[in-house]
């Protein structure tokens, strides 16, 4: 849903609202931490999967997941260790 004219303050509100609610539906099952195939990405709840529950383009986390986190870091690896 498109809302228009909506300040910083009502979108962090809103963001932190949706984030509590997503960190106790994920606390509830059990797959905390865990690397796989998680479905559900790019705004579709099938066809599209994530390799973490609590993904960072899935659920606007902090953190980037083990697999994201080591890919980012292989390519800043490939740019910047001299050979």
């Amino acid at each position: 849903m498109y809302t228009p004219n909506v300040s910083e303050y009502e979108l962090n509100v809103m963001s932190g609202y949706t984030r509590r609610f997503v960190d106790d539906l994920f606390s509830k099952s059990g797959r905390a931490g865990i690397i796989g195939a998680f479905e559900g990405g790019n705004y579709q709840s099938e066809g599209i999967h994530r390799p973490a529950q609590d993904y960072a383009m899935f659920t606007r986390s902090e953190a980037f997941c083990a697999v994201c986190a080591e890919a980012i870091g292989k390519v800043i690896d490939e740019y910047t260790l001299a050979e």
